[in-house]
């Protein structure tokens, strides 16, 4: 199971209905054909304030007779499903049924985190799991967020002083075969002495020449800071109001001279405010880098102006 699922990604049935048939053998919840228990789960959960905004759903588009064990939960504006909630097996070694939630802000430490029990938690009792699910299935904090999606970021920008580095190498392997007794750069420095340390082979100048291309090149890089904007656009409000695009802007900035790490991100964001905007009055700067990156393919970075990273999140980036 994808242990998080962008609110873009759900299915949305034309008819939300949330209903049982009249034989009370078959129920609907959000237009989603379920079981008894997962229908009982759901609009227990329902009744509860944090939950009445919520809807329930898959990321594929379901067959009429397609009947759900578990559905994603999640509020049409904001940007990450909330986690699932279900009724089926949650046994690890043997086939045992209960009712669970599944958040990645959950951590099961008694199993291994590459178990989808992991983020689970379970109980017999669906009062307890509704209880379990207003702890558990909460919008995702701004920190999270960073979490889970500012990987490409870090690897995006350390790229940047790793291909320096492999310049860099690669000039100084070209030096070290020409310093060998009959390398060319040996036979070159005698003659140095011999003739006024002028070259007489091309080969050596334009080694030298990369070699020190590549040093003021990486102590270019390493002396660059990049200041970081997280921008979240939410999706649009059913009743037609404008949407909410939040945006936090890093108060630390991220050096070059090493790899930047996602805690490095998270870093950067600590004690930031976070700015509220709708689309006509976001500020032009950030609106024109949106749309320059909305003209690549979603994972695309770009130097001195950031990343796309969904359709709803991106990491504007400029030189500080």
């Amino acid at each position: 199971m994808a242990r998080t699922l962008l609110v873009s990604g759900i299915f949305v049935p034309t008819d939300l209905k949330t209903e049982q048939d009249a034989n009370g053998d078959r129920y609907w919840v959000d237009g989603l054909r379920v079981t008894g228990n997962l229908y009982t789960f759901c609009i227990t959960l329902r009744k509860h304030h944090a939950f009445k905004a919520c809807l329930f759903g898959t990321h594929y588009e379901a067959d009429a007779g397609d009947i759900h064990k578990d559905l994603w939960v999640y509020a049409p504006d904001e940007i990450f499903c909330r986690g699932k909630v279900g009724y089926g097996d949650v046994g690890v070694v043997a086939y045992i049924t209960k009712y669970y939630v599944e958040s990645e802000q959950i951590c099961n430490n008694k199993v291994h985190c590459s178990r989808r029990q992991f983020n689970m938690t379970s109980s017999d009792n669906v009062d307890r799991m509704v209880v379990a699910a207003k702890r558990y299935l909460r919008p995702y904090p701004l920190t999270k967020i960073v979490d889970l999606t500012a990987y490409k970021l870090t690897t995006s920008l350390s790229q940047e002083k790793d291909s320096t580095s492999d310049e860099e190498a690669a000039a100084m392997n070209v030096m070290k075969e020409m310093l060998t007794r009959n390398g060319a750069l040996t036979a070159e420095l005698a003659n140095m002495v011999k003739v006024d340390y002028k070259f007489k082979d091309n080969a050596v100048h334009d080694a030298i020449t990369a070699y020190m291309d590549t040093i003021d090149n990486d102590i270019e890089v390493s002396a660059r800071n990049i200041a970081i904007a997280l921008v979240l656009v939410h999706p649009p409000h059913s009743d037609g109001a404008e949407h909410v695009i939040t945006v936090q802007r890093g108060k630390k900035h991220l050096n070059l001279r090493n790899r930047v790490f996602v805690s490095d991100v998270e870093r950067s964001f600590e004690d930031a405010p976070i700015e509220r905007y709708t689309p006509s009055t976001l500020p032009d700067e950030i609106r024109q880098k949106i749309s320059s990156l909305n003209i690549l393919d979603v994972n695309s970075y770009v130097n001195g102006l950031g990343l796309r990273q969904s359709e709803n999140i991106y990491y504007l980036a400029e030189d500080a």
